[in-house]
């Protein structure tokens, strides 16, 4: 439902097409952000080396970053531990999401902890 505002519950589909940004779970849709309002995840089907996310919360909140639906791993980007695929999200600002080193096309799944995640936009590098 593109442009509407408000709160609204998503699902995301089977296959996502490149480009498509696609919002599951419960989420507040604002003109400038989305922002979850409980478990919730983001999918993008991107072709790219790096995936960034301008994103905020108004306490530390948790996020797991999968690529083809396995844990990011050496693929981590500065922000998340490669260890753990995780990383927190908090002050208003640029998130490091994926490093790889040749572009590719890939499916980032964000899987977000909890309210409060406030998402602005995806960049690429």
């Amino acid at each position: 439902n593109p442009g509407a505002e408000g709160v609204e519950t998503f699902v995301v589909p089977e296959n996502p097409i490149r480009n498509a940004l696609y919002l599951g779970g419960t989420w507040n849709i604002a003109p400038e952000f989305a922002e979850s309002k409980g478990k919730a995840k983001i999918v993008y089907r991107y072709n790219s080396k790096d995936v960034y996310l301008v994103a905020s919360s108004q306490g530390p909140l948790t996020i797991t970053v999968l690529r083809d639906g396995k844990p990011v791993g050496e693929f981590a980007g500065e922000d998340i531990d490669a260890g753990t695929s995780t990383g927190t999200v908090e002050q208003h600002r640029l998130y490091k999401l994926v490093h790889d080193e040749i572009p590719g096309e890939h499916i980032l799944e964000i899987q977000i902890e909890g309210a409060g995640l406030e998402a602005y936009a995806f960049t690429f590098g």
